[in-house]
Parts: C-alpha cells; structure tokens; sequence
C-alpha cells in the first residue's frame, strides 16, 4: 500500500514538473508543442468550453494541476460587437462592451455560460486569459507570464474586429484574428506596437481540431502595429471545421525583465470563400 501510495504521488509530481518543463521549453522554441489554453464556443447550447493542453481544443487533466492558480489569475469574457441591445455598449456608445462570464472547473476543462442577452448577437467575441505573474524557473526569468486565449467561431465576416476606443490607447490590446478558408488560413495579430520582438519575426502556427499542426508560418509587417501570417494548405480540411492558432510576443513590463504574452484562437474554417 505505501508503495503503491509513493508511485501515484510521483506520478503526480513528474507530470507537474512536465507541464513546467513544457512550458518554460515553449518561451525558448515558439514552434514547441506544450501546454495551452483554447476555448470553443458551441452557441446553440450557449455554452464555453476552455481546455488547458497540448492538442488544440482536447480536454486534459493537466488542467487539475493550476486549480491555485486558476482561481486567482483566470478570467473570461464576452463581447458583441452589433447593437442588439443597449445593454451591451459601452458608456456613450464608445463601442461593444465586455462582459465577464461566469464559469467552473471540472474535471478536464472549464465551462462558462454566453449570456442570455446576446443570444440575438449575430457576431460574438469569446476572450480570457490566465496570468501566472512572476515567472523564474528552468532558465525562463521574466517578470510576468500571460496566456491569452479567444474564439472567433461566432464573428461575423463581415464585421471588423475593431473596437474605436483602441486607437486612443497608449498601449494597444495583444490580439489576434484568424480566417480560415479554401486552401488559406491567415491569422492577424495586433497590439504589437510596444513589443520588444522588433528584431525577431512573430510566427504563427496553425492546427485542426484535436491538435494535428496545419503548419506554422513567419508574419509579414502589416502596420506598426499589426503582422499578418498567411498560410497555404495543399489539401482542403474537408468540410466545416474549427482551426486554431497560437503566437507569441515579448512585452516590457514595470520590471527589468519584461512580459511574455502567448495567444490562442479558434475560428471556423470553410471548404469554400464567402466573404
């Protein structure tokens, strides 16, 4: 019994020591495969499921092992971007307004719930993130490690994912916007103005649902504050289907040694061009 008890504590240890391993092996090689938050909007049943794992939108109970952190450094949000209602604009009509979503951890995942107001939304931004402050561990020193994670399964084409108040900012939203259809996806990733990586191009990678890698792809300059990484696919994925993507970018922070900001989407690709 004591020793079945010291192989499962172990067990438990090795696997904590491998999520930081990952992670930390990830700041050094952007391309590494490791531990992610993703989320996936399903909004027939209104629901938000957000995974923490290496394969692309797969539950894991790896997501168990940050319940602390969880608890103090997890948000999520909801954003609708037409004018369905009042009640979800921000003061004087300065663009849509963020809502906080309420949400749980179960065994493999976390569930939140899109609010009944924007069941009439025609084009939903999902967004969160997960702030693990200080980071120091295994050759990885910066004063502040953040994952951010957002869907565009439920944006509308045709509306642009652009917020007014934005343009008044000193510091501009890390965010990023994927499309994908026919044999491109493209990925859009903003509020780069005050990062550090002036000298090391933004890469972008790509994957199917279950965590199967499209391919990844270096960002060309958009703007001086935007990159955009086009990624051509030999064959169709089939019919209808969720992508994700993931980028990373390096921040200054009120410290000396800087903040580290990684970002994931889910967006729905399409066999054929609509838009």
């Amino acid at each position: 019994t004591q020793y079945r008890f010291y192989r499962k504590k172990m067990m438990f240890k090795n696997i904590a020591a491998a999520l930081l391993l990952g992670t930390s092996s990830l700041l050094l090689v952007p391309k590494t495969d490791a531990h992610f938050f993703w989320v996936n909007v399903d909004k027939a049943a209104g629901e938000v499921e957000v995974t923490f794992s290496e394969k692309a939108g797969v539950p894991d109970g790896a997501i168990q092992h940050l319940k602390d952190k969880i608890d103090g450094g997890f948000a999520l949000y909801a954003m609708s971007l037409d004018k369905v209602d009042s009640k979800l604009r921000a003061p004087h009509n300065h663009g849509p307004r963020r809502t906080s979503l309420d949400w749980r951890l179960e065994d493999e995942r976390i569930v939140g719930s899109l609010p009944k107001e924007m069941e009439a939304s025609s084009s939903i931004v999902v967004s969160g993130r997960m702030d693990f402050g200080p980071f120091s561990e295994y050759g990885i020193d910066v004063d502040d490690l953040q994952q951010h994670f957002s869907s565009d399964q439920l944006l509308n084409k045709k509306t642009p994912l652009k917020v007014p108040a934005h343009e008044k900012m000193k510091e501009k939203p890390f965010y990023m916007e994927v499309v994908g259809c026919d044999s491109e996806v493209v990925a859009t990733v903003h509020g780069l103005s005050t990062s550090t990586d002036k000298e090391t191009p933004i890469s972008v990678c790509f994957y199917a649902l279950g965590g199967k890698k499209i391919g990844c792809e270096d960002a060309e300059t958009k703007d001086d504050d935007a990159v955009v990484a086009r990624l051509h696919i030999d064959a169709k994925l089939g019919g209808k289907t969720t992508i994700f993507a993931k980028t990373r970018a390096m921040f200054p922070s009120d410290g000396e040694k800087g903040t580290i900001k990684f970002i994931t989407v889910s967006a729905e690709y399409a066999p054929e061009c609509t838009f």
